[in-house]
């Protein structure tokens, strides 16, 4: 599975963007399971996975907070994939980080145990699962009877 991650951020000079004037762009591939993450400078979060990410269509849009752009800003600017070279060997498990500011575009490629990208990751998962919100708000929720009731009958 591949991994990669896009995020993205627009135009307008750091000061006057939410991301520093990045736009990051985060790729996971592992096996059959791949998930897109792309950012904006605005801090417009847009996520696909599965095959809607292999055909690059994305499914669901937020917005970062301002705590999860100045995280995603650190991470970038910490990085130590941007050290290596901008291509790692190719791997089948891999992320794929595009960074694009002022300056450019750059492209990382790297396993998905470095330390920075799987950082990043988890921050754009995390941002990304208020997706599932108003579907477990919906859920049913047991009544204390219920769970009391199931509990008893379950000792012996």
């Amino acid at each position: 599975m591949t991994c990669l991650l896009l995020v993205a951020c627009g135009a307008g000079g750091p000061a006057s963007t939410r991301t520093a004037g990045l736009d990051v762009r985060l790729e996971m591939i592992d096996g059959d399971r791949l998930a897109t993450y792309s950012v904006d400078r605005g801090g417009v979060l847009v996520f696909g996975g599965g095959r809607d990410a292999m055909e690059e269509r994305t499914t669901w849009a937020g917005t970062l907070d301002t705590g999860q752009c100045a995280d995603l800003v650190a991470l970038i600017e910490r990085s130590t994939w941007q050290a290596g070279s901008s291509t790692a060997p190719r791997r089948h498990a891999r992320f794929i980080v595009k960074v694009h500011d002022d300056s450019g575009i750059r492209r990382f490629e790297t396993g998905l145990d470095q330390p920075d990208a799987l950082a990043l990751y988890a921050l754009l998962t995390a941002a990304a699962s208020v997706r599932f919100d108003g579907e477990s708000q919906a859920l049913p929720k047991p009544s204390m009877d219920a769970v009391l009731e199931r509990r008893d009958s379950a000792q012996p």
